[in-house]
């Protein structure tokens, strides 16, 4: 646990982990000194009885036995212990020895026992320890009477964060080639393809080293079946299967978190068996997390001193600037955002404002660093995944500016998002009514807080909301709405569509309304599908973007289309044609390279024309330009993760390449699919 943290843990206990009265430690503080004998004889209270205050009652026994064993994620314990016949609940007490011993006078560290009150089960899983410490534990057994009867103290010495990760890497990885053994090579690769193979945060790369071919890579579907052998352009993969051995080889190396979808340092375990390669891995974040949070904004604000503030809010609005989790937000000497290259939207708006989903005035709360820097926890969607997680951020003042960054603690809830495969028309009412039941439960502040603010965002899913007067008080994506008339909001074509949504009658079903609305990619207008209704006079709306049946063969059409422009007109006239606006087909636009790989046409990236595009990705963990520019006359697929920020939702790009007259012509469609879908290569 990191310093910062740990007066925090000492002093709060909320939840299973209180603090408890002093009535409540009665029996416990007459035997006191017997446990201090123990822990000044430095055997721990462990080796020490430690019964009931009523002994002379003869009260039932407390349990025979209490075990305590490494719990399921890092700093947590789980206790085991014989249930006690008659018993009306447990109560479990725990403390580190480092505070037990430091705290023995007056038994001062009895205020320090965590505590957890539990019903029948024999067992509990202590969780918010620290890693790597000394604890002790004991259960006791609570009678009708609510006398209890102890046990004997159980100690366990925790295993650091980076011992248990391993230690969970490698039985993923056993349990793979048990399966792998039990089942055969077939149900082993088809088995871990799916999501259902993936276990806290890890999933399995399956290599054949005979063949040197990839046969399982579920964060990157597209390249399975790909050869990795000697010369292969993934060199990373090739190092991966040229390193295994019998007994598994560690190594560090950057990967794709499989529940964030972002890169980052990993562990990597690496077992040969049976000419596989069957490997698996986990963050490799450094314990001290908030070390590199504080390195990170120290090498910001020392690019401020050296380059000044236009290049600084150029280079951190972009995403060159961000490393793993760590991305840095700027804010000026009037608390207006400056820079934020996950949600740009934020910016020239107030971080005062900023509130979090669970009420919490973060923003307020991280306008107030100082120049010796303060730390401020809240919850915060994580960049990628769009979870909510507890974020702990470090921000300082340097010149007036706040220059602040921050980790997210803990995993993200498993899973998929529930937007994720869902029907867009369901969803979206789904998604409008949820938002009445909070205004409703909470209140209109709290309703404007969370809806006005990044947590709101699910996938391509926001609010957009009124008063009664048709205002707009909600627009998180564009909140230069807000305080305008929705019934003034017109589209290019002339339809009234504010208008139309606002015809919503209060208490009825809601209407549907289709209209233009600009792509949050291309920024071409493309149809959109909005539902609105009313509750209490205000309007509460949302939409989603119709997704065409076939995007695929719709993406290689336009892809034929633009190759039968330059056989008609030539390469100027292509080039010139594909570089304008009128080029755009909602989400379809064309990227397009010479023979020698330099990029001539390039609408939603300008920035590359002219350069070599197999240089796109270089240094990261996928070389995108390189798979792009291998593309030959029979054209192939390529996918990757793509962070939309305009509108904070998180994609997956696919791009058909292909070669024709020695020119590169490519497209691409968005989803949030992994890859494209019964198009083998």
């Amino acid at each position: 646990m990191l310093d910062h943290r740990k007066e925090k843990l000492r002093g709060t206990r909320t939840g299973a982990r209180r603090r408890r009265s002093r009535a409540g430690v009665r029996g416990l503080l007459l035997v006191a000194a017997v446990v201090t004998g123990a822990l000044l004889a430095l055997a721990g209270p462990g080796d020490g009885g430690y019964t009931s205050v009523a002994e002379a009652d003869h009260p039932p026994s407390g349990p025979e036995t209490l075990t305590a064993v490494a719990g399921p994620t890092a700093g947590s314990a789980t206790l085991n212990w014989t249930a006690v016949d008659g018993a009306a609940g447990y109560r479990v007490h725990w403390i580190s020895r480092a505070d037990a011993r430091a705290n023995l006078a007056d038994d001062a560290w009895l205020d320090l026992l965590g505590t957890a009150d539990l019903g029948d089960a024999a067992q509990y899983t202590v969780t918010g320890l620290q890693p790597g410490a000394d604890y002790y534990f004991i259960v006791g057994a609570r009678q009708a009477d609510d006398r209890i009867a102890w046990s004997k103290w159980d100690r366990l010495k925790l295993d650091s964060v980076e011992d248990h990760r391993r230690a969970v890497t490698r039985a993923y990885v056993t349990q793979a080639i048990e399966y792998y053994e039990a089942q055969g090579r077939e149900a082993a690769v088809e088995f871990y393809r799916t999501a259902a193979s993936a276990e806290n945060g890890r999933t399995l790369i399956l290599i054949d080293t005979t063949e040197n071919t990839l046969l399982v890579y579920r964060n990157i579907p597209a390249l399975q079946g790909q050869y990795v052998g000697p010369g292969s352009r993934y060199a990373g993969l090739t190092r991966l299967a040229q390193s295994a051995t019998e007994e598994g080889l560690w190594g560090t190396s950057q990967g794709i978190n499989p529940v964030t979808k972002q890169e980052e340092p990993r562990r990597v375990l690496a077992v040969l068996h049976d000419g596989l390669v069957f490997s698996s891995s986990h963050s490799a974040l450094v314990g001290d997390v908030a070390a590199s949070v504080q390195e990170y904004v120290s090498k910001a604000t020392a690019r401020y001193d050296q380059d000044g503030l236009d290049a600084v809010i150029a280079h951190y609005n972009s995403e060159a600037s961000v490393e793993g989790q760590l991305y840095l937000f700027l804010i000026g000497a009037d608390d207006l955002y400056l820079a934020h290259p996950i949600f740009p939207h934020l910016i020239d708006t107030d971080i005062k404002e900023v509130v979090g989903s669970d009420g919490q005035e973060l923003g307020k709360e991280i306008a107030l660093a100082t120049e010796d820097g303060i730390w401020v926890e809240y919850l915060w969607p994580h960049p990628v995944s769009r979870r909510e997680m507890q974020k702990v951020t470090w921000a300082i003042r340097h010149d007036g500016l706040i220059f602040a960054s921050g980790y997210y603690a803990g995993a993200p809830e498993a899973g998929e998002p529930a937007w994720q495969g869902a029907d867009p028309r369901e969803y979206t009412v789904q998604y409008v009514h949820e938002a009445v039941e909070r205004y409703e439960r909470e209140g209109l502040d709290s309703f404007l807080n969370y809806y006005n603010s990044v947590a709101s965002f699910e996938g391509q899913w926001y609010l957009f909301a009124t008063d009664a007067d048709d205002i707009y008080h909600v627009h998180p994506l564009i909140p230069e709405l807000i305080g305008t008339d929705i019934k003034d909001v017109v589209g290019s074509d002339g339809y009234e569509l504010g208008k139309e949504l606002a015809k919503a009658v209060d208490g009825g079903e809601g209407v549907w309304v289709e209209y233009l609305w600009p792509h949050p990619v291309t920024l071409k207008e493309v149809p959109k599908v909005g539902y609105a209704v009313r509750r209490g006079g205000l309007l509460f709306a949302s939409g989603y973007y119709p997704q065409v049946e076939d995007p695929a063969a719709r993406t290689k059409e336009y892809v034929e289309q633009a190759i039968e422009y330059y056989q008609a007109n030539g390469l100027d006239a292509a080039v010139a044609h594909y570089n304008s606006q009128e080029s755009l087909d909602g989400q379809w636009s064309l990227t397009l390279a010479d023979e020698n790989d330099i990029v001539r046409v390039a609408i939603l990236a300008p920035q590359l024309i002219g350069t070599d595009l197999k240089n796109v990705g270089v240094g990261r963990l996928r070389q995108i330009g390189q798979e792009m520019a291998a593309a030959t006359e029979e054209g192939r697929w390529v996918s990757f993760i793509f962070p939309n920020t305009r509108s904070s939702e998180t994609l997956y790009a696919h791009v058909w390449a292909i070669r024709y007259d020695g020119l590169l012509f490519t497209s691409r469609y968005y989803d949030d699919q992994p890859d494209v879908p019964s198009t083998p290569e």
